[in-house]
């Protein structure tokens, strides 16, 4: 059992470390996609995305305007946001810059309610998304109210940059894109105390949204 337990344990390490590689791998790109004076907007909080606006945020001054992704993330983008983690029970490692606040790096960071997505595209110069899963048609599922960013950016002409790792490359094709969502409490959308509103009201919470190829201009990722 000793065995078995080192085993688990070195490979955890390993996963952890390809992790931190591959976010790294990605934020070494940050200088070649963001300039100077640019306004970006994501989307939820993502460390890879963190890693890279503060690779970015060395030699760039830019604005972040985060989407805060209300039902299901706002509690972990407010976090990341605050702490430059998606968790503050987790405790931050001296001197780690991987959970340094965007604030602390200079950056302006503006937080809007998903419903003004649409109204401040036209001030945005890039939108930056992260991916839960890379389909093999260049598809992407992401976290839900992403593909109505993507849809916002390309009636305005905004380019959509998606970045993952390459652990979320998948073979697979999207034939049935509606099998990739994943549904969550609708208790988070409508206060089930409301039964006589529910009683007249069919309410979902879809967690995840699947993105068009033809909605991103570019997937990055560390190969």
């Amino acid at each position: 059992m000793k065995d078995i337990k080192d085993d688990v344990l070195n490979g955890i390490r390993e996963l952890i470390d390809e992790l931190d590689q591959a976010d790294e791998q990605i934020a070494s790109y940050a200088l070649d996609y963001i300039s100077g004076q640019e306004t970006i907007l994501t989307y939820t909080a993502s460390t890879t995305i963190q890693k890279f606006l503060l690779t970015a945020a060395k030699k760039r001054k830019f604005t972040v305007i985060y989407a805060e992704g209300h039902p299901n993330e706002h509690h972990s983008t407010f976090e990341m946001i605050a702490t430059g983690r998606k968790s503050s029970n987790l405790e931050n490692e001296a001197g780690d810059t991987r959970f340094k606040p965007l604030t602390a790096a200079g950056v302006q960071v503006i937080v809007i309610p998903d419903s003004a997505v649409f109204a401040v595209m036209p001030r945005v110069t890039r939108v930056l998304l992260s991916s839960h899963v890379i389909m093999s048609n260049g598809g992407v599922v992401a976290a839900a109210g992403a593909r109505t960013i993507a849809l916002a950016a390309q009636m305005h002409r905004v380019p959509v940059i998606v970045v993952g790792g390459i652990y979320k490359l998948s073979p697979l094709f999207p034939y049935d894109e509606d099998a990739l969502i994943e549904y969550g409490d609708s208790g988070k959308v409508a206060d089930y105390r409301e039964g006589e509103l529910l009683e007249n009201v069919a309410v979902s919470n879809p967690i995840h949204d699947f993105i068009q190829p033809e909605l991103i201009d570019t997937v990055m990722t560390n190969m």
